[in-house]
């Protein structure tokens, strides 16, 4: 600062650069995606995201409370509609958070392990990201409940009446939708790579066409199979009000009425949809990457 005010005042002189305290290199870190790339990206891991979410909740539903409800096309418009917009948002935010928080662990941190950094990038992504986990299913749950209990799907007052019950505290489920999606920034954004550095001596020779993929399916399973029983235990109390909003209340019912398997109802959609989704930010859109550029 004081040798720019000096060039200022006397700008034929030459200063000697100012010896600064040494920062963590920017090249260590993987680069942000451009947003051309993470839009298109997100926009189809939305569309795919959606059409899974209706199968798992009919399969949970059936599985649990013996009711199944199908989206009919207007409902699914309309929902598309919510979802893939908040979708963009949330993603765009959680990528930029990762960002911010790995700047933070450099700078605070610089001699920490790439891990330390990773986790730091996890952490601010988790906590970007999780607002918007309550008012999304909130919207698709009445989305798909529309046209099937005479309660028309009525978009921005459902979006409206969504966000002001999740920031109230009205929110059914709320407990058990937070222990599903709490890990979800570290293990969406932090593990592949975890993954793929914890095995680079037995992967070396691997091309990145299968180890990136890979890891990202090794990542949506460990993920999705830790937080399944919680996802179950949230549509559950989400879609009959006559259930306690208690998580050991509503698994010791489900265990004792359907059985442990009902517990991993939906399982299969809702892996497919986590590992599509994480396959597409950790290998898909790295790729649109490298063919469209940084925009």
């Amino acid at each position: 600062m004081l040798n720019g005010y000096m060039r200022s005042i006397f700008p034929g002189q030459a200063y000697p650069k100012s010896p600064s305290r040494p920062v963590a290199s920017s090249a260590a870190k993987p680069e942000k995606p451009g947003r051309l790339a993470l839009g298109i990206g997100v926009s189809v891991e939305a569309t795919v995201s959606l059409t899974l979410t209706n199968a798992r909740f009919n399969t949970q539903r059936n599985a649990v409370l013996g009711v199944t409800k199908h989206l009919n096309p207007a409902d699914y418009l309309k929902c598309a509609g919510f979802f893939i917009p908040a979708r963009l948002v949330q993603f765009f935010s959680m990528v930029e958070a990762k960002e911010q928080g790995k700047h933070f662990s450099h700078h605070m941190f610089p001699s920490a392990s790439p891990l330390t950094h990773d986790l730091w990038g996890a952490a601010f992504s988790t906590v970007v990201g999780l607002p918007f986990s309550l008012p999304m299913e909130i919207v698709l749950i009445k989305g798909i409940h529309a046209g099937h209990e005479k309660q028309p799907f009525m978009l921005l007052k459902t979006v409206k009446e969504s966000v002001m019950d999740t920031l109230n505290g009205n929110i059914r489920g709320k407990k058990a939708t937070l222990l599903r999606d709490m890990p979800y920034g570290a293990c969406a954004l932090a593990l592949p790579e975890f993954l793929e550095n914890t095995f680079q001596a037995t992967t070396s020779g691997w091309s990145d066409t299968v180890k990136k993929p890979g890891f990202s399916l090794m990542a949506a399973f460990l993920y999705a199979g830790v937080t399944h029983p919680a996802d179950v235990v949230k549509t559950a109390i989400q879609n009959n009000p006559n259930l306690p909003d208690s998580i050991s209340k509503v698994v010791t019912m489900i265990v004792k009425e359907r059985g442990w398997s009902a517990l991993s109802a939906g399982f299969f959609q809702r892996y497919a949809k986590i590992g599509f989704t994480f396959v597409m930010l950790n290998s898909i859109v790295p790729a649109l990457n490298a063919v469209i550029g940084r925009r």
